[in-house]
């Protein structure tokens, strides 16, 4: 199952997960993502200031995208992210 994130440290813990089952590093998708580590690793930490547009850098590298569904749907999930 696919993670899903319900808050920005959720979001940063689905990144983290997504950028390990391709089996890179911080400074890797940094690198791809004409990013700084330190970046990378504060937006797996879910830090407050991250920008959207950073993610969104993150996540296509990652070969993903958002998708907005219900939030009813979510709870209770085993891979919610929160």
């Amino acid at each position: 199952m696919e993670p899903i994130a319900t808050s920005p440290r959720g979001l940063g813990q689905a990144i983290r997960v997504l950028r390990r089952r391709q089996g890179m590093t911080q400074a890797e998708l940094a690198e791809a993502c004409v990013l700084r580590q330190a970046t990378v690793s504060a937006a797996e930490n879910g830090a407050p200031g991250t920008r959207l547009d950073t993610v969104f850098r993150l996540l296509a590298v990652l070969g993903r995208e958002v998708a907005l569904r219900d939030r009813e749907q979510v709870l209770g999930e085993p891979d919610r992210l929160e």
